[in-house]
């Protein structure tokens, strides 16, 4: 089959030119491995595909002509078909996960994605640092926006999308407050926990417990666009195996002050 198809391929490009030697002079081959080409599809389909009445001015039959035009026709249809194919798997369905704190960041992202390609559906999922992770290097998120690029594995979809500092807050020494990982960091170096710790992996709640019963912790700044003393970078991160062309437009949403101006730690201000 694949050899029937290598032959319908020159048949389809030497018929563009009058005659074999015209062909031959155009299509990469000579006349003689052009000639056995033509006489093996002839045995193949049982057929004449060229008029050899007069030597030097053989021409196409009306076969070859038909057979070139159904080949052609046919072989663009499975590119089509190819195409959709390939187009529902790349753009159906994008799974997006986030840091609560980037969350309105994510969210327009997703919006700009939405208005560049014909994707049906965008998950949008807000983690803790451990769990985000977790997922995305288990292949179950295609883009995630964190402080920290995942693992010791080089990425090769890396983009810094904004700037952004961890201050503390101490409203009162009664409580310590805390994410699950922030809390595993503060074992990590022996510290004594001879304080009462609330955990959340929520920043709306540990905002609100700071605001309401007091306490100490760390809340993130408001995101900048431009790097400045004290901020780090955030990252956003594609999966490997993310499509080319959604991770080129992702790289080409414009960042703009309007993308952060409904900044997560406005909206708990209120």
């Amino acid at each position: 089959m694949q050899d029937i198809h290598y032959r319908l391929s020159i048949l389809t490009k030497a018929i563009q030119h009058k005659n074999l030697s015209a062909a031959a002079d155009h299509i990469g081959l000579s006349q003689p491995q052009l000639s056995r080409v033509i006489n093996k599809l002839e045995e193949d389909f049982q057929v004449i595909l060229l008029d050899r009445g007069v030597r030097r001015k053989s021409s196409w039959t009306p076969m070859a002509v038909k057979l070139s035009e159904t080949y052609l026709q046919n072989e663009m249809t499975l590119q089509a078909s190819l195409r959709k194919i390939l187009g529902q798997q790349l753009f159906s369905t994008l799974r997006v996960g986030a840091l609560e704190g980037l969350s309105i960041l994510a969210m327009n992202y997703v919006h700009a994605l939405f208005n560049e390609f014909d994707i049906k559906e965008i998950h949008l999922d807000i983690f803790e640092i451990g769990e985000l992770e977790s997922h995305f290097e288990a292949g179950e998120l295609d883009l995630i926006f964190s402080f920290k690029v995942p693992g010791r594995q080089k990425y090769k979809n890396i983009l810094e999308v904004g700037y952004q500092s961890v201050n503390p807050v101490n409203t009162d020494g009664s409580y310590m407050v805390s994410s699950p990982y922030e809390f595993s960091q503060y074992k990590l170096k022996g510290k004594k926990l001879n304080k009462k710790f609330f955990l959340s992996n929520s920043l709306f709640l540990r905002k609100k417990w700071l605001k309401k019963f007091k306490g100490m912790g760390y809340l993130p700044s408001k995101i900048d666009l431009k790097p400045s003393q004290g901020k780090l970078p955030l990252y956003l991160v594609g999966s490997d195996l993310l499509s080319p062309q959604i991770w080129n437009e992702v790289i080409n949403i414009p960042r703009t002050e309007e993308m952060l101006r409904a900044d997560l730690i406005d909206e708990l201000k209120a």
